[in-house]
């Protein structure tokens, strides 16, 4: 009763104040909005809660299927969380860059089933490649971005996806997170109920780090590879750097992997700098139409 109390009461309040956080949506759909992200959390918290009850007696084999769990629920909160802010997109029949992007498809050795663009406003603009065959690109990267940058980002969606960058970092997350609560399950009787919760709470945030650490080495690897596979580094540098600046200006994350594509293609500061600050207003693809159902990504 008290880990449902201690779970549930903060769940509802940020469910309550799904409205406010996200006030062009209604109601209803900023309540649905909140409550599949915030439902991200609960089943860790959950666990973290009830492995230092010395009267629980959770076993290895328990904690490791309730893990288990605990991320098919994270898979399923995020699909509905993406479904619940709209970023979804209709499939693109026909057009230059559709034929674009599925030439790209073959080079990196992808098979895509689909094309489709997300409409202006439907969340944070990107590039996502779904593992059903599906490539989403968002309407504000294909009116702000040149041809070559839209191509670039493109590809490096489709190489993440045939080198499995999210399969590895999700699976990545469960090892981690599994090694964690397992092993200090072990100490919950030297320990305590505050002491377990302590030695839980670094044990997380150690495998954070360390999944933080991972995420960037295969991001700078795949970046590596794309900008290789697509011979054109400088397109690649730019398409970062400026669908970051359309955000919320220019990340830290997106000058280092910049940097680290210059620095391995023998890209010498000053063009670097030239390709970050210059005036990129080059020729655009026009927005394609868009027919057939919403597809959603990236689970």
């Amino acid at each position: 009763m008290a880990v449902c109390v201690l779970l549930l009461l903060p769940l509802l309040v940020e469910v309550a104040g799904g409205p406010f956080v996200r006030p062009t949506f209604d109601s209803p759909r900023a309540w649905r909005a909140a409550f599949w992200s915030n439902l991200v959390l609960v089943p860790f918290a959950g666990l973290a809660l009830i492995i230092p009850d010395l009267q629980g007696g959770l076993n290895p084999a328990t904690i490791f299927v309730s893990v288990a769990l605990s991320f098919m629920i994270v898979a399923v909160s995020l699909r509905n969380q993406y479904s619940a802010l709209g970023v979804a997109g209709g499939e693109v029949s026909e057009g230059d860059l559709r034929d674009h992007v599925f030439g790209l498809a073959q080079k990196a050795r992808v098979r895509l089933r689909r094309f489709c663009v997300i409409p202006a406003g439907c969340g944070s603009p990107g590039v996502f490649a779904s593992p059903d065959g599906s490539l989403l690109l968002s309407e504000e990267l294909i009116k702000g971005l040149s041809k070559r940058e839209v191509e670039a980002l493109a590809f490096r969606a489709l190489v993440a996806q045939r080198s499995g960058e999210t399969r590895k970092r999700f699976f990545a997350a469960a090892i981690l997170a599994e090694t964690v609560f397992l092993g200090s399950s072990w100490f919950v009787y030297w320990l305590g109920r505050v002491g377990t919760l302590l030695l839980i709470f670094v044990g997380l945030s150690l495998a954070g780090w360390t999944l933080l650490s991972l995420w960037r080495f295969w991001e700078y690897k795949g970046d590596k590879v794309a900008a290789a596979l697509i011979k054109d580094p400088e397109a690649l540098i730019s398409g970062l750097v400026h669908s970051e600046r359309m955000l919320s200006g220019l990340h830290a994350s997106a000058a280092i992997r910049a940097g680290r594509i210059a620095k391995c293609h023998g890209i010498d500061g000053k063009r670097l700098r030239e390709i970050v600050e210059g005036d990129h207003i080059v020729e655009r693809y026009s927005l394609p139409m868009s027919v057939g159902p919403s597809i959603y990504s990236p689970m």
